[in-house]
Parts: structure tokens; sequence; C-alpha cells
């Protein structure tokens, strides 16, 4: 028998940190080898045509996007790369598709920097990971995790959508669905779906308790969700990716109306409300 998806995603995240870990380790070997090359050839004279090979913008790590999910071209230009400051406005939010294929939304009047393409640094205000947005239906177990970093601790995920927000005196992180690790200075826990915990800027960890993925907390989020397509689409397909938006999980009245749900094609425009109000 298949176990939970809970358990599933528990080894994952795991087995993730593990490889993670080592990566970095050869990572690190591989770049004392890197440095060490370097500085033979600039022993050599090579050393200006080394430089002139490497220069070039910062990696790309991100594009903003906007209301319906198209690329846009203000605010900054649509190409965030890495080691940019990005800040949205205190009227509103921002939405922005990652290179690894994930999404991310930015609360009003928050503010990050995309240290790699999987890993950035939250100074102020709040942010909501979802992965695999852009093929969720038919998305298999994510390869990478994002890393999102406070100067209060760091919050890893495998396959999940989450929140992270940094305050004057705390940070808290909130789970939709899936499953994070948090880690500080003074602890390491696992959050699973439907829960948040606060920690306090020396990492302790002030409480942790239930939060239904349709409470306030997550209003902002659903108001940067981009008018959901249904044209075209079968009926359990648009209640698949309602259901995946919003944290909740689909139960048919019987089989039967499964199957139904499963023949029917839906026509029409798209819908304007975010999802998050039905």
């Amino acid at each position: 028998p298949e176990p939970p998806a809970e358990t599933r995603e528990a080894v994952y995240l795991s087995t993730l940190l593990a490889w993670r870990t080592m990566r970095r380790q050869r990572q690190l070997r591989v770049a004392s080898f890197a440095l060490a090359a370097c500085a033979a050839l600039a022993v050599l004279g090579l050393g200006w045509y080394r430089l002139s090979a490497l220069g070039g913008s910062a990696e790309v790590v991100a594009t903003l996007v906007d209301s319906l999910g198209n690329a846009r071209g203000d605010t900054r230009g649509r190409a965030v790369r890495r080691g940019e400051w990005l800040q949205s406005s205190a009227q509103r939010g921002l939405t922005l598709d990652l290179t690894t294929g994930d999404r991310l939304r930015m609360a009003a009047q928050s503010r990050l920097k995309f240290l790699e393409n999987d890993r950035l640094h939250l100074e102020s205000g709040a942010v909501y990971f979802a992965s695999g947005v852009r093929d969720d239906a038919r998305r298999t177990p994510p390869q990478s995790a994002l890393y999102i970093e406070t100067d209060i601790g760091q919050v890893i995920h495998l396959g999940t959508r989450y929140m992270v927000q940094r305050t004057a005196d705390r940070m808290n992180v909130r789970v939709r669905s899936g499953a994070v690790r948090v880690r500080t200075a003074l602890t390491e826990a696992a959050l699973q779906r439907g829960s948040e915990a606060a920690y306090a800027a020396d990492g302790r960890e002030l409480f942790r308790r239930p939060l239904h993925s349709s409470a306030p907390a997550w209003g902002w989020v659903d108001a940067l969700a981009p008018p959901l397509a249904i044209d075209g689409r079968r009926l359990t397909e648009v209640l698949n990716e309602i259901a995946l938006e919003t944290g909740r999980e689909i139960a048919f009245a019987d089989e039967t109306v499964r199957l139904d749900c499963g023949m029917i094609e839906l026509k029409g425009p798209l819908l304007e409300l975010a999802v998050g109000d039905r």
C-alpha cells in the first residue's frame, strides 16, 4: 500500500537535506580547485582573459509577472537577477515566476534578495511559495527545494505551499500544504500542512498551532492569484487546481459523480475572482 502523503513528503525532505549537504560540500571542493586553477593562469599571464570570459550580468533567477501570469516589463524590468534587492510597494504585492518552475508571491511592503536561484533572503514583509504552479496537474515530485532565509532562521521545503513572514520582532511560518523544516540558532523542527509557528529574534519557538487553509492570514496570497482559466478544460482538472491553490481537498459524493466530472468540458472566460473567495 502507498504511504500517506505526509509520510512521503517527510521522506523526500529528509533525503533532500542530506543530498544538498553533500552537494554543497562537493561544490566547496570544486571551488577550491577552481581558485587554484585561476591563480595558476594568472601567473601565466592569462588572468585578464579569464576575467573577460567570466564577465557579464548576474544570473536571471526570476521574472515578474502581471495579474494574468504574463511577463511584465515595468517595475525595474521583468528580469530579476541574483544579488538584486527586490521591494514591493506599500499598496500591492508582486508575483514572480522562478527559473526553477515555481512561483513566489510577495506581500506589499516586502523586501528580499536572491542569493542563488534556489535561495533567497527575506529582510522584511512576507512571501508565499508555491511549487510547480505552471504544471501542477501533471507535475512529478520536485527535484529541488527553495531555501528562504531571514536573520532569525531558515525554512526549507519540498513540494509545498507555505508562507514566511518577517516582522520587527519575530519570524512566522505558515504551511498551507506539504511540509517544511525550520532551522534557527536554537531549534530545528518540521511543520506540517495546516499549521503555523512563530520564532523570536534569538531563534526560540514562541508557539505552534493549527491554521486553516482559508484563514484570513492567506488573504493577501489569494488576492495575488491570477484568474483561473477554464475554457476547454475538464471540470475535474479545474477543481483540482482550485483545491491546490487554496490548500483544500476534493471529496466527491460517489464514484459516479467523480467520473461525470472527468467527462465535463467547461467553456467560458477567465474566472476573475481569486479562487480563495469561492
